[in-house]
């Protein structure tokens, strides 16, 4: 059974998003940030990565979540 890392885990979204990889750099520092707080550490890897993601896709103003991407992308943690 494999880990899947929050890291690599925005990447799948990233890429089921089509999104620029200037927003994916900015959803992994907004995702680099996020795991120093004590407070989201209950929080799925996968759930976290996403909504970084999405955070860094609001803030660039690049397109809109897609909701096939949740279904395409997330594993069963």
């Amino acid at each position: 059974m494999e880990m899947y890392t929050a890291y690599r885990c925005i990447g799948f979204f990233w890429q089921c998003a089509r999104a620029s990889m200037e927003t994916l750099t900015m959803g992994r520092y907004i995702l680099e940030m996020s795991l120093m707080e004590y407070e989201f550490i209950k929080h799925r890897e996968s759930k976290m990565a996403s909504a970084c993601l999405l955070l860094a896709m609001k803030m660039k103003k690049s397109g809109e979540w897609v909701s096939d991407v949740s279904h395409k992308c997330i594993s069963n943690e």
